[in-house]
């Protein structure tokens, strides 16, 4: 059995309005990311065309889902051919995690407390014989990874030059805690929010400091010498490393 050209058409569109609903849950109403998909499962099928162009209009420049996968339609989707599952990775390879396959809340949580979400570099440090664990460096941490969860985690293989020139503890910028200072590293979105991002003054290597991150909501970050306000899906997409303080030699002051 086969889907007809028709029939992918409709698949499509069930897995962009189920995407986008997982985008808008996560970034706009606060829900956890191993609490999206089956939210997104009961509204995908009451989605008009219409509400979906209001939610492809309010999630502008989101082109994944929270688990990195590409929403059908948007430019993400053609960059996905050239990644690799983790138990796909040679050994000591190192490589950036793009998306999560499965979407089961225990595999999300899972994968969450380890710190293996979109955006963070691991290396294969151990690789046992076929169908064993691995064992993976992930933000200065070895961590042991079973050989089938690590089939789920897709990720962009990072060559020896890329590998070096990646700070030890980069993170997305939702991930700093208030007080806590990161220099803008790069980005995981499409052209229309990284000039948004360069905008608003979010350069590479210029410092910002977390002043609001509560719960699953917008943070607040401080960027020179100005308060701005971003929704969490935006704060992902922005990648800090870590300064491990408070105050960094930028000009941002120590205090609110």
């Amino acid at each position: 059995a086969s889907l007809t050209e028709a029939g992918r058409g409709l698949a499509t569109s069930v897995l962009r309005r189920h995407r986008l609903w997982e985008r808008f849950l996560h970034d706009v109403l606060g829900f956890r990311w191993d609490q999206v998909h089956d939210q997104a499962c009961g509204l995908e099928h009451a989605t008009s065309p219409d509400l979906e162009q209001r939610l492809a209009q309010v999630l502008v420049d989101s082109d994944t889902c929270p688990h990195g996968n590409a929403i059908p339609g948007a430019a993400a989707e053609a960059k996905q051919s050239a990644f690799l599952p983790l138990s796909e990775l040679d050994l000591f390879q190192a490589a950036r995690i793009v998306s999560i396959r499965g979407e089961e809340p225990a595999l999300l949580r899972q994968l969450g407390e380890l710190g293996l979400r979109p955006g963070a570099i691991v290396q294969v440090e151990e690789s046992a014989s076929e169908g064993g664990p691995l064992a993976l460096f992930v933000r200065g941490r070895r961590r042991r990874l079973e050989r089938d969860v690590a089939s789920q985690i897709i990720a962009r293989p990072l060559s020896s030059d890329e590998a070096r020139e990646e700070p030890e503890d980069v993170v997305p910028l939702s991930r700093l805690a208030p007080g806590e200072v990161g220099a803008v590293r790069s980005f995981l979105a499409g052209r229309g929010l990284v000039a948004r991002c360069l905008a608003l003054g979010f350069t590479p290597g210029v410092a910002v400091r977390m002043v609001q991150n509560v719960g699953q909501g917008p943070v607040i970050v401080l960027v020179r010498d100005t308060r701005i306000a971003l929704g969490r899906g935006q704060a992902q997409k922005i990648l800090v490393a870590r300064k491990g303080g408070t105050h960094v030699e930028s000009g941002l002051p120590q205090q609110d």
